[in-house]
């Protein structure tokens, strides 16, 4: 049961990790939207200036919840399993089964729109 428990807190901490890249990815988007307004002169640089600092916020937004809500979950998890590691351990095996078939669908959308987007570039 630990092992499991240990496999669960590994996996936060691989959320966390993705989580911050995220969150630094869109800071460095919102940075480069303003460097492109500050630096940029031509008509094509300063076109890219909002959508660039929006792509940024959305990133941005989407890393910092995810920092909140998994750091939420590494201390909920821990009085969970402490609590009663017997339903613990089949709730976490029940929130996989679910992730796997979303994550089985999202790979289907991401595989469809890909080759749509590849078609729409050669034609």
């Amino acid at each position: 049961m630990m092992n499991f428990y240990n496999h669960t807190l590994n996996w936060i901490t691989g959320e966390l990790f993705e989580a911050y890249f995220i969150t630094n990815f869109g800071i460095i988007t919102i940075i480069g939207g303003i460097l492109f307004g500050k630096f940029g002169s031509t008509l094509n640089a300063k076109a890219l200036v909002i959508p660039l600092i929006v792509v940024g916020i959305v990133y941005t937004a989407i890393g910092f919840s995810m920092i909140v809500s998994n750091n939420n979950r590494l201390t909920s998890y821990k009085q969970d399993f402490e609590k009663d590691h017997h339903a613990f351990v089949k709730a976490k095996k029940n929130v996989l089964k679910i992730s796997n078939r979303i994550y089985n669908i999202k790979n289907c959308g991401c595989c469809f729109f890909s080759y749509y987007t590849a078609a729409l570039l050669v034609l």
